[in-house]
């Protein structure tokens, strides 16, 4: 609807260049030649800008552009991650008798307990690992025998059956050891005021070597979990604050744009938030303002739909929940907001997890995820005036422009669309100085059709428009250099601007772009 006046010069950049014009054994001094003929569609016409925004309507064929982003995702891992954890347990054990060799004494056990350390002071309940290590860095110094160091977590199970493995230790050398934590399900103890408690059993057996027993002896575990990353987690997630950095959506429609005024019948805006946390998150759209490079940044106010907005919580494990927050004429100013046709959409959203701030019973699993995507949707009614759109493309004329006395062009339009057009085009040299303009004044080359009233608004006659222009051989000389041309269109829908339309899918718009040199060349 936009760059119907730019549109037909960006699709076939091309195939503007009079080296066309070139002689073959019998060239005439007198040639017309067809530069483009084209019959294009919207799609085409937004070829290079926005088609892969571009939507039909599978109810009437109204066409529709959308523009999204994400602007906010986080993951289980992000959101909820275990810290390593540092126990370095320290412990005595002694056995009684001596120690020939081959003797085997068991110490009694000794378990002791600890409290993991999470992000936000979180309460695990219970979680299973889908990686993850036990590490330890034991010595015992003054130790002259071998010992086995049974390492046993009663209520971490795989399967049912309780973690339990075994460590050799040689003498007083340090012994290093790595455990596999991987699929192990840990339940925690958060009775009696305790919190993220585990319980780990230490039982030393050893074994003879003839030396004398020198009990009770001391030994350093250096025990540590690390890189714990859960397969599924159970507990109270505690109130997480969110704070989502500001982010955007770009209306790539608006980046050629430098002037005017464009209104939409029905913009609207959606917010679509997916949670598979089994926690409910509470957030502010913060800020929330369209900006222009031409035009002052719009501030949208919300009327109709209640802030804070609270996303609902995944029902069941593996399961998510979306909860869509949607803006129109009717609950807001987003129309005024889009009027000034701007190239971003932008927002600061902060949030807390859990907002009521009572116990709560949470869940999430490696999969779970918390995304905001925006989406902008603009359907192609409305009304648009004085709307000017600017491009650049490359340019150059060929070496046989030296012999031309002059050139004409002539531009011949068959437009379905209900937009008109006043274009102007700028032949600019490498150093981006305008050394000409194409139309001399600024001409509508593109008239809009006829269509009808509401509530479809359809065009039902095309209109035809013949454009023409000639350049003497003085201002052919002036425009030799020329490496680029600006293109610029003001653009309006029917009548001035001044009445609704629609853009459908089968609308077409055909342009005819011919050159006739007439040349001077010496045989």
């Amino acid at each position: 609807m936009l760059l119907i006046a730019v549109g037909f010069f960006s699709c076939y950049k091309d195939k503007f260049n009079l080296n066309k014009l070139e002689k073959n054994g019998d060239w005439s001094p007198d040639v017309a030649v067809p530069l483009i003929y084209s019959n294009m569609t919207m799609k085409d016409l937004l070829n290079d800008y926005n088609h892969d925004n571009l939507y039909v309507n599978d109810t009437n064929n109204l066409l529709y552009l959308v523009y999204w982003n994400k602007i906010y995702s986080r993951t289980a891992e992000e959101l909820l991650g275990i810290p390593n954890q540092s126990l370095n347990t320290n412990f005595q054990f002694s056995v009684t008798g001596s120690l020939p060799w081959g003797t085997d004494i068991t110490a009694p056990l000794y378990t002791a307990y600890y409290s993991f350390n999470t992000h936000n002071n979180i309460i695990i309940d219970n979680v299973t690992l889908n990686s993850g290590t036990f590490d330890f860095i034991i010595s015992i110094p003054g130790f002259t025998h071998n010992a086995t160091i049974n390492i046993s977590i009663p209520s971490a199970t795989i399967g049912g059956i309780p973690f339990s493995q075994d460590i050799a230790v040689i003498g007083s050398a340090t012994t290093t050891e790595h455990l596999n934590l991987s699929g192990y399900n840990i339940v925690f103890d958060n009775t009696g005021g305790n919190q993220n408690r585990l319980a780990i059993t230490y039982t030393v057996t050893v074994h003879g070597q003839g030396s004398a027993n020198n009990s009770p002896y001391s030994v350093t575990m250096g025990e540590s979990f690390n890189n714990l990353v859960f397969e599924e987690i159970h507990g109270d997630f505690k109130q997480l604050g969110f704070n989502f950095p500001d982010d955007s959506i770009k209306l790539r429609l608006f980046t050629y744009n430098i002037q005017g005024t464009i209104d939409f019948e029905n913009p609207k805006l959606h917010v679509y938030a997916t949670n598979s946390f089994g926690m409910p998150v509470r957030i502010n759209l913060n800020n929330l303002k369209t900006s222009s490079g031409i035009n002052a940044p719009y501030q949208v106010l919300i009327t109709g739909v209640p802030i804070p907005w609270d996303i609902n919580a995944a029902p069941s494990v593996g399961d998510s929940a979306t909860t869509v927050f949607h803006l129109y004429r009717t609950n807001s100013n987003i129309w005024d907001a889009i009027s000034i046709a701007p190239q971003w959409i932008t927002t600061n959203i902060t949030g807390l997890s859990n907002p009521s701030g009572v116990a709560a019973s949470n869940f999430a699993t490696a999969s779970s995820r918390f995304d905001i995507n925006t989406q902008i949707e603009l359907p192609l009614d409305g009304k648009a005036w004085n709307f000017v759109l600017q491009d650049t493309i490359a340019c150059e004329f060929g070496t046989d422009i030296d012999a031309a006395e002059y050139v004409d062009f002539r531009i011949n339009t068959q437009n379905g669309f209900p937009v008109e057009a006043i274009t102007q085009l700028f032949f600019v040299d490498a150093n981006n100085h305008i050394l000409d303009s194409l139309l001399t004044p600024e001409q509508q080359i593109v008239v809009s059709a006829l269509c009808g009233g509401a509530p479809e608004y359809r065009v039902y006659e095309t209109v035809h428009k013949l454009t023409d222009t000639r350049f003497e051989k003085a201002r052919m000389t002036g425009i030799k250099d020329t490496k680029k041309i600006i293109i610029r269109g003001k653009l309006a829908t029917s009548q001035n601007g001044t009445q609704i339309v629609k853009i459908y899918s089968d609308y077409e718009l055909e342009v005819r772009l011919a050159a006739r040199a007439k040349f001077n060349v010496a045989y």
